[in-house]
């Protein structure tokens, strides 16, 4: 009586292992976990950010001499926060940080809000509004609003996204008669990672 009780439970577990694995080859369900897993979608981060360079050109007035119309040069360094993003086609709402100049003779730094507007999938609008300090041979301050169009895509790898757009701006300054105007300018806004792009590449063909 001892010798086939082994083998009959040898055989029962074979039996018992053979199942789920018939079940797979066959293309069954597979069995219910006893508590439900909800994986996202994407992987995606929840802050998203970009740091763009601005170069653009516009027109300028004066307060003391409202029909005195000048050039005037415009280069900054703009970084839009954006905080949520989980689809391209989707509202964001954040912060603008710019640091810039005008004609290389005045400085302006100031931080604000920025809401995207979907359009088109990847190229969205981005209205932004700021008020900032002014260094202008003395101190002032002021007010800008910006309306941004390009290509802004949604990266779900990291948290940079790379940038290219065109944008217009209205300034207004206060705070000392030389500084005292409207600025109104306009011009392209690129990633700034973008000048490093044939370094990258570069480095990579001369790793292989």
């Amino acid at each position: 009586m001892k010798g086939p009780l082994p083998i009959l439970a040898a055989l029962a577990s074979t039996l018992a292992l053979a199942a789920p694995m018939s079940a797979l080859a066959t293309g069954e369900p597979d069995p219910e976990l006893p508590v439900d897993v909800t994986l996202p979608p994407r992987p995606h981060p929840i802050v998203q950010w970009t740091l763009t360079l601005d170069l653009g050109g516009g027109l300028s007035t004066r307060e003391d001499n409202p029909h005195e119309i000048s050039g005037i040069f415009h280069m900054a360094a703009h970084s839009l926060v954006l905080f949520g993003r989980q689809r391209p086609a989707q509202w964001g709402a954040g912060l603008s940080l710019d640091t810039g100049t005008w004609h290389m003779k005045a400085l302006t730094t100031g931080a604000g809000l920025a809401f995207m507007i979907p359009f088109r999938g990847f190229l969205p609008l981005i209205v932004e509004a700021w008020p900032y300090y002014l260094f202008w041979q003395r101190h002032g301050w002021g007010v800008t609003v910006r309306a941004w169009w390009g290509l802004h895509a949604l990266n779900y790898l990291r948290s940079h996204v790379s940038t290219v757009g065109i944008y217009v701006q209205a300034s207004r300054s206060f705070g000392f008669a030389e500084a005292e105007r409207w600025i109104i300018v306009m011009g392209l806004d690129l990633s700034l990672i973008f000048p490093f792009l044939p370094f990258v590449a570069m480095g990579s063909a001369a790793k292989k």
